[in-house]
């Protein structure tokens, strides 16, 4: 019974004063009141329909039911469960009650001590208002929920049809069914959070796999919205927040569980003058250096010796430079890599290797070619200026491929990072960082390897032809000289195909042994 209702109705003082009201409403708002605290305790009483004597075929019981916009199926229930109920309320279309009206209707009965039966949900604050006192909500179970059952429900606007013979629909009797609390994660958070950007795995934000895992059960909620009705700030949005907030300090463990391992984490870096492997490195390119430069003084001062002479100094001296140009690569690799030495490198290796192998190989043609024409019983002339030349025109090739690898896909200082495994001691779990050299794209790499190995092959199985020139001599020594580089060339094809199975740190290491 409204306030409104009770004063013109019930009440027997003109001015609506008596033990359940102190006035008569004011306002529109107190008129609708089913319950003001303070000023009207509210009142429930039977209607002339509702007594079962006078109508023992008709009468029914009160229920204080949604308003029919919201997801109420009462009407289909009772009928389908043939439990003599009705809302008959004014809110909301046909026959339903405000949320405001339910709320002041179970305070009523509450202040009345009286029967009261409507339709609420958990988890909610209304709730948590009565949790735990004698005017705690009870749910009735009805029979349990079937998919055939779900399907003949009414949607809205059906159920707000004014025949109530269109409320009843098909056999839709059975309970509400459970609905499981879900959240929500926009794609926005997850690309702010470095899923989706080009950030390393390794430094992303631990906030969305926490969010992922963080899940509340209702019992849990229930407890923040008992929490927030004992706040009162006057701002119902900062209660909440308060609520929450001490919630979650009083359950932090429950918060750090959602928390990925391996977190939080801490950035080291990796330093090179650390690894044994790029010191070993780095003290043979040395020696190697040191090596080269007291071949190439012995070579200039004993150019006019036999052997030497035979063998051709130019070609030596080209051997030599390639070198001392790899050596100049391994000493770069073993350093801390920077933007120009990063580009340097690809420019010493290529040169380098291409000033090593050629001169062997166009040496073990030549040799091949002469024991050809001598087996058919021709003269043949080998033309140190073509062979020079040849050379010449190889290195211009290689330069013109290093400007174009130099201008299109600069090599430059790209960042690795490894979790570790292991923990410094505030328990922050160390994040490795190495950096190493290289380009956008490993085809031009790959490229370069994969055609120093083709010619090394090549020339090795050249070098084995040549046989049957004769044991012990230069021809043995460019077998073994050949077959070594081929191997070390094979090596360094397969770490760089395997490239992704090492530290790039330990991969700079190993090419620069290598060398």
């Amino acid at each position: 019974t409204t306030w409104k209702q009770y004063c013109a109705e019930v009440s027997d003082s003109e001015l609506c004063e008596d033990d359940v009201a102190v006035r008569a409403p004011i306002t529109p708002e107190e008129e609708e009141s089913m319950f003001a605290e303070g000023l009207y305790i509210g009142h429930f009483r039977q209607l002339p329909e509702q007594n079962c004597t006078l109508h023992p075929t008709t009468c029914y019981g009160h229920f204080a039911d949604y308003p029919c916009t919201w997801a109420t199926f009462f009407r289909q229930q009772a009928h389908w469960n043939n439990i003599s109920m009705k809302s008959t309320g004014s809110s909301g279309g046909i026959q339903g009650y405000s949320s405001t009206q339910l709320h002041q209707m179970w305070a009523a009965a509450n202040a009345t001590k009286s029967p009261l039966m409507m339709l609420w949900w958990t988890p909610d604050t209304f709730y948590q208002e009565y949790f735990g006192t004698e005017a705690e909500l009870t749910g009735v179970r009805l029979p349990p929920p079937s998919q055939e059952c779900l399907d003949a429900r009414l949607d809205y606007p059906d159920r707000c049809e004014s025949d109530e013979n269109n409320h009843i629909g098909n056999s839709a009797g059975c309970d509400y069914s459970t609905q499981s609390l879900k959240k929500g994660l926009s794609r926005a958070l997850q690309e702010k959070w470095g899923r989706d950007s080009d950030l390393p795995s390794e430094l992303w934000s631990p906030a969305y796999e926490a969010a992922q895992n963080y899940e509340l059960t209702e019992f849990q909620m229930g407890t923040i919205m008992k929490n927030r009705d004992n706040l009162d700030t006057g701002d119902p949005g900062m209660d909440f927040r308060l609520a929450t907030c001490q919630w979650v300090v009083d359950n932090f463990d429950l918060f750090q569980s959602f928390v990925p391992t391996t977190y939080p984490r801490v950035v080291q870096e990796l330093k090179i003058g650390d690894d044994n492997l790029f010191n070993t490195a780095l003290a043979m390119a040395l020696f190697a250096v040191f090596a080269v430069v007291d071949c190439m003084v012995l070579t200039a001062a004993n150019r006019r010796n036999k052997a030497i002479y035979h063998i051709k100094p130019e070609f030596l001296f080209l051997i030599l430079m390639g070198m001392l140009f790899i050596s100049g690569a391994a000493i770069a690799n073993s350093a801390p890599p920077s933007n120009e030495s990063c580009t340097a490198i690809p420019w010493f290796y290529n040169i380098g290797y291409c000033m090593l192998i050629l001169p062997l190989v166009f040496r073990v043609y030549a040799i091949l070619r002469v024991l050809n024409r001598g087996k058919q019983m021709k003269r043949v002339k080998v033309g140190k200026r073509r062979l020079l030349w040849s050379m010449v025109g190889a290195i211009v090739l290689v330069i013109i491929y290093n400007l174009t690898w130099t201008l299109v896909d600069t090599p430059d200082v790209f960042e690795k990072y490894e979790l570790s495994g292991s923990a410094n001691e505030q328990g922050e779990t160390v994040v490795e960082v190495s950096y190493y050299c290289g380009s956008d794209s490993p085809l031009w790499v790959g490229l370069s390897i994969t055609v120093q190995v083709c010619m090394l092959c090549l020339g090795t199985i050249w070098a084995f032809m040549t046989m049957r020139v004769g044991k012990g001599g230069f021809i043995d020594s460019l077998q073994l000289t050949l077959l070594i580089l081929f191997v070390s060339s094979l090596v360094r094809l397969a770490v760089f195909l395997f490239r992704d199975s090492f530290d790039a740190v330990d991969t700079m290491g190993v090419n620069s042994l290598i060398s």
